[in-house]
């Protein structure tokens, strides 16, 4: 007998959306609520002209670096440089991954930093307060702490070099890149290895919504195993249902129960899906297919929050984007939720330099 992932029902997208309302609604209450309503009041600052600054990505899967500087009020990318993150896990983890990268040629750096942060302003720059670890990081003796601040000195202890560090949420600067150059986005999304999106409301500042934590739902069987195989058991489980960091997980639960090949990453999962061939790929495309649904949900929730004001949204992320037919199931579940994409369009957010550059004060 052969045991397959369920699938969901248009009912059950639209109590899952509810759900979400719910919790939004709470949240930007200031009451208790499983998802966050983090407001940033942003504004484009003058950059300096003329001097390097390192312009850094962390989170999720990979790592980005890149030497930028503003000539003339145009921003000149060079010394482009890519890695696989290590796991943050031990004290100092984080500060001597940050000093292996840093550049010698710089002593302002902006960083894009793909955990859950408390936005602040420290010192006329930004920075975030480390809320907690996600995608498997537990960033021992980091948490509460400012992290930009915790960068500078550590580099100044290990190094004795002082610099500056301005630093912001991933779904931040995803939306301040789009604000900038598209007035018609207010809606981001962040479908990869984790699970976040935010938006920009009324009144022009950035919402960061932390929504991989959202708890109100009933996790899948194959949830449940992975909540239960995780370093951070009950957090993150809309996260653990839909990401890219656990979705190889979750077809790792039906291959033991129907005697399969286990596999190590997403990808693979992708490429069963791609077959259309046996169980296997059968098992690969519902999962790839419930996943799209919750981001539909997710996207769809948000916009009835927004009271049905038209917005494009913008994603970063490789599941969305080069998942097996993860748009079309995507798209599929927002016409079954009734949402018309006719004025809106979904928009590849694939440089993350420019949104950096933009938080650089003088």
């Amino acid at each position: 007998m052969t045991l397959l992932p369920e699938i969901y029902t248009t009912k059950q997208l639209e109590l899952l959306k509810e759900n979400f309302i719910k919790e939004l609604q709470t949240a930007k209450k200031s009451k208790p609520s499983s998802i966050s309503y983090n407001i940033n009041k942003l504004s484009p600052l003058k950059n300096p002209d003329k001097q390097p600054i390192q312009l850094m990505v962390i989170g999720g899967t990979n790592f980005k670096s890149a030497i930028g500087e503003y000539k003339e009020g145009t921003l000149e990318i060079k010394e482009n440089k890519f890695c696989a993150l290590p796991k943050f896990n031990k004290k100092d983890d984080l500060g001597k991954f940050f000093i292996k990268h840093l550049s010698k040629t710089v002593d302002i750096v902006a960083i894009n930093f793909a955990y859950p942060i408390q936005s602040t302003i420290r010192e006329k720059r930004m920075d975030g307060n480390l809320v907690k670890g996600t995608k498997g990081n537990l960033f021992e003796g980091i948490i509460g702490k400012n992290v930009g601040k915790y960068l500078e000195e550590y580099t100044f202890k290990i190094k004795k070099r002082r610099i500056k560090v301005n630093l912001a949420n991933d779904i931040v600067c995803e939306l301040l890149s789009s604000n900038l150059n598209d007035q018609g986005t207010r809606v981001g999304f962040i479908v990869g290895t984790g699970f976040n999106c935010g938006f920009i409301d009324s009144k022009n500042c950035i919402i960061n919504l932390e929504s991989g934590n959202f708890d109100k739902f009933s996790m899948t069987p194959s949830g449940v195993y992975v909540d239960e195989k995780s370093n951070n058991l009950g957090s993150q489980r809309w996260e653990k249902e839909v990401s890219g960091g656990y979705l190889w997980q979750h077809f790792n639960f039906y291959a033991k129960l129907n005697g399969l090949e286990k596999v190590k990453k997403t990808r693979t999962v992708s490429e069963l899906a791609a077959t259309g061939k046996g169980i296997e790929s059968e098992i690969a495309r519902i999962l790839i297919k419930k996943a799209a649904a919750i981001v539909a949900v997710t996207y769809a929730a948000i916009l009835d929050f927004l009271e049905g004001l038209d917005s494009n949204l913008i994603i970063e992320g490789s599941l969305f984007w080069n998942g097996y037919n993860f748009v079309g199931y995507f798209v599929d579940s927002l016409k079954s939720l009734g949402v018309d994409l006719s004025s809106n369009k979904i928009l590849k957010y694939d440089d993350p330099y420019y949104a950096l550059a933009k938080l650089i004060g003088d």
